[in-house]
């Protein structure tokens, strides 16, 4: 296939809780999204076959387009026929399969055994099972009998086994070892887990005799060879290729998608963080993508030559709603709430989300509460996301977004926000960046599918990404230092292309929304006071030039970290006022 004959694409994106899929052609010079459809995955019985949701997806934008795409048979067209039946290319990705379940064995909790953790985070796995040699169980620190009962009772998909520095003793590392293989040779051959060999390189002969034939055993470097050296990506390479061939691959009715695919059907996750890759090259800008699905969420940043991505199997919006709340703590998710609601309130919207992950919000308050939740799953994957990532500027407060010069956000629940606003504030919540911001929303939700459309054509993927696949949201403005509420931060005028000008100030507490519209931009001056910092040293006033969106020009005053009242009545005041100013 060349590109030159590529002009019309299909790219679909099987979920967790939904597929979607968008019809992408040249109109007038320009390639555009003409159509897009979403249909509820086909995952469970009676259909387990994944591509029928893909097929309900065709259907609708067939019915939409007014265009023919599938055969009599109801098979996807593809190359484009002479009589405008099919497309020229279809690509896909998937995030819908089980994620690997993973155990992890090692010598010391806070050196190997937390690098491989930390590795694990890379692709679609959850890791349920830590068993370290310097552990304190019960006044012992390694009993040999409940270790082996830990693994036998977890059944997980894979046990990674680590420890060791380059040249060290391997005694201790045969014996965990030893409690591995014993654990393994109680399993049927059928459901014997995959053994990931990540430790000191001369034990390599001794490990695999141990491990024998009671399980596959695979071998790669080791995670980390010195005290103060991690080697994480042989891992991640280990374990993306298992969950390839495990889980993805294996997922029913995926074989149909892949026999019409122009490049073979990729995860997700993998795909997202390759399109916050392109796009960091095309605008030349550093980056960070924020994808929240029903059962997964993914962050990958761009920022020059650096490149890490970060993805929590186990951090979701419906099948793992409940678990967000769980590793949060219910507290941390009703602070975001614009109204007083229970815990046990919360916990029974919670449940019936989970055992329903199909249904969207009936009302406002599961609106809020799902967002609310969002907010909590993306803060939580930062904190994962900074131990990976050594940025070049620090944050101004740890543990929060390092100076960043774009966001982008994905994923229904972003995306599907009666209001722009809503997202706004929700990315701003989780993520309180400091100094100047672009916030921007993956629209046509193709961030995953923009690597792979690169790949059957680049003009294609630039086009996209530039007029329509991407949607501003605006310019956010997040000044930082200590000041108590109500008292004046910064003072701004704001000049638009057609002589005008807005002047005024905002105070601690305070988020304020300028009218700057899509396109449109403004040359904003911007005097804070002695104490507060906007990315250029505390009290340095400056000229920038804001680029406006759905939203338009927000100035965060708010404060960093966000500090919300201990009342709940107050607190829920604060949060309706705060989405109210940004017209949500």
């Amino acid at each position: 296939m060349t590109s030159q004959i590529v002009e019309s694409i299909l790219a679909a994106d099987v979920g967790s809780t939904f597929t979607k899929a968008v019809l992408i052609d040249v109109v007038e010079g320009e390639y555009r999204i003409i159509a897009g459809a979403e249909f509820p995955t086909t995952l469970e019985p009676p259909w387990s076959d994944v591509s029928l949701a893909v097929q309900q997806c065709f259907a609708r934008i067939e019915q939409i387009a007014q265009r023919t795409l599938l055969d009599e048979h109801g098979t996807l067209v593809v190359p484009e026929r002479e009589d405008g039946t099919g497309v020229d290319a279809f690509v896909a990705t998937a995030s819908a399969a089980e994620p690997l379940r993973v155990a992890i064995a090692g010598l010391m909790r806070d050196y190997s055994v937390e690098s491989a953790r930390k590795a694990t985070h890379s692709t679609y796995t959850v890791a349920e099972t830590l068993l370290a040699l310097d552990q304190q169980q019960e006044g012992k620190r390694w009993d040999l009998p409940s270790r082996i009962s830990a693994l036998q009772k977890q059944s997980p998909s894979v046990i990674i086994l680590t420890g060791g520095s380059e040249r060290g003793a391997n005694d201790p590392l045969l014996d965990v070892a030893y409690a591995v293989a014993t654990a393994c040779a109680t399993w049927p051959d059928a459901s014997k887990p995959d053994v990931i060999f990540a430790g000191n390189a001369s034990a390599r002969g001794a490990v695999a005799e141990k491990i024998g034939d009671h399980a596959p055993l695979r071998v790669v470097d080791n995670v980390q060879p010195s005290v103060n050296g991690e080697n994480l990506l042989p891992i991640e390479s280990e374990l993306e290729t298992l969950y390839l061939e495990r889980r993805l691959n294996r997922l029913p009715g995926l074989g149909k998608l892949s026999a019409v695919a122009s490049k073979p059907v990729a995860p997700t996750s993998t795909a997202f963080g390759a399109g916050v890759r392109a796009l960091a090259k095309h605008f030349e800008l550093s980056v960070v993508g924020v994808d929240i699905g029903g059962a997964t969420t993914t962050m990958a940043v761009q920022e020059g030559e650096t490149f890490q991505r970060l993805q929590r199997s186990d951090l979701g919006v419906s099948h793992n709603v409940e678990n967000v709340a769980r590793t949060a703590g219910i507290d941390n998710v009703l602070r975001w709430l614009p109204l007083v609601l229970s815990e046990d309130e919360a916990w029974d919207r919670l449940a019936n989300k989970t055992l329903r992950p199909f249904t969207l919000p009936e009302t406002r308050e599961d609106l809020l509460l799902e967002q609310a939740v969002a907010r909590e799953a993306i803060r939580l994957a930062l904190a994962d996301l900074l131990q990976r990532w050594t940025p070049k500027q620090k944050p101004q407060v740890a543990g929060l977004l390092p100076p960043i010069d774009l966001l982008v956000g994905a994923g229904g629940v972003l995306t599907h926000a009666p209001y722009p606003g809503q997202t706004a504030l929700l990315l701003l919540d989780a993520l309180q960046p400091g100094g100047v911001v672009n916030l921007a929303l993956d629209g046509g939700g193709i961030m995953p599918q923009l690597s792979l459309i690169a790949g059957v054509h680049p003009q294609a993927a630039a086009q996209l990404s530039a007029r329509e696949g991407i949607v501003a949201l605006g310019t956010a403005i997040c000044p930082t230092g200590a000041v108590r509420a109500g008292e004046l931060v910064v003072s701004y005028t704001l000049s638009y292309d057609d002589g005008g000008t807005v002047s005024g100030d905002v105070r601690a507490g305070e988020i304020d929304v300028l009218p700057l519209k899509p396109t449109q931009k403004g040359r904003l001056e911007l005097r804070p006071e002695r104490n507060i910092d906007l990315g250029q040293g505390r009290g340095r006033a400056g000229t920038t030039i804001a680029e406006g969106g759905a939203v338009g020009l927000i100035i965060d005053a708010r404060g960093r970290p966000l500090v919300l009242p201990p009342d709940p009545a107050e607190r829920a005041e604060q949060n309706q006022r705060w989405l109210y100013n940004v017209g949500a």
